[in-house]
């Protein structure tokens, strides 16, 4: 099993780190305290995120703004690491526990203005108390698939008309929220789906075409769908649901 360490260039990535970055995965947000304002519960002080051949560098269009000279990397294991903080030491077991049995599939990152998320596969996890209320972490996954999505998230109510301004095809992932009478329809463009029954309070339908799932309420729905749509580059398209309001994420990607 592949073990932690600190990046090659430690003093760069670190002064990197002061800069602002937060991950997503696993339901668990890791932050620095330059983009939180506080002390976060999941601290990063470490990562190499940044470490790596690049593939590209171009100017990209993110949720605030156009970006000019962002990175494109390889893929990679990418790593973070840092301190747990907690209010007791009930609430320290519960969050260690939460992070050693976590198997998220897909990282989101912000790097300040810019969002990313991208398909990844957990290589190891680390967590070790220093006390009853605090721990230190790493955390490591492999992104097999270079592909960066913006998380331009947009709200969904009845249709949303969405362009992806990215490079390369984009997989969007559609969030219909419940209470429903029925299941609700998702179409994006021609393509559509339906879920096979109504959503309850608090309930979701998500259709993600980058994995090819469907979900409700957190569990996947079977059988699984042969084909599921994209977005070209380029290309505008309407995405729809007949029941209830959500939420439409990853419409523009680069690569």
């Amino acid at each position: 099993m592949q073990q932690w360490g600190p990046p090659p260039v430690y003093e760069w990535t670190r002064a990197r780190v002061e800069d602002g970055i937060s991950f997503a995965w696993s339901g668990i947000t890791f932050a620095t305290r330059h983009l939180s304002g506080e002390s976060p519960q999941w601290g990063v002080e470490d990562t190499t995120w940044w470490d790596g051949a690049t593939l590209d560098s171009e100017e990209l269009r993110a949720a605030r703004g156009v970006l000019v000279g962002q990175e494109h990397y390889q893929p990679r294991v990418v790593s973070w690491s840092g301190l747990l903080e907690t209010w007791s030491r009930d609430e320290l077991i519960e969050q260690m526990q939460a992070l050693q049995t976590a198997k998220g599939t897909r990282l989101e990152v912000w790097e300040q203005d810019l969002g990313r998320q991208a398909s990844c596969r957990k290589v190891q996890t680390q967590v070790t108390a220093i006390g009853d209320r605090a721990a230190t972490f790493s955390v490591s996954v492999q992104l097999d698939d270079p592909l960066l999505h913006s998380i331009d998230e947009l709200e969904l109510n009845q249709s949303v008309t969405v362009r992806n301004d990215g490079s390369t095809r984009s997989y969007p992932r559609v969030t219909v929220n419940g209470p429903t009478a029925a299941g609700p329809k998702v179409s994006i463009g021609s393509w559509s789906t339906t879920a096979p029954r109504a959503l309850g309070d608090g309930e979701s339908f998500v259709v993600d075409t980058r994995q090819g799932d469907l979900f409700i309420g957190g569990s996947r729905v079977f059988p699984i769908l042969a084909d599921f749509p994209s977005i070209a580059d380029g290309a505008t398209v309407t995405i729809k649901t007949d029941r209830g309001t959500g939420t439409v994420e990853g419409v523009s990607a680069w690569i």
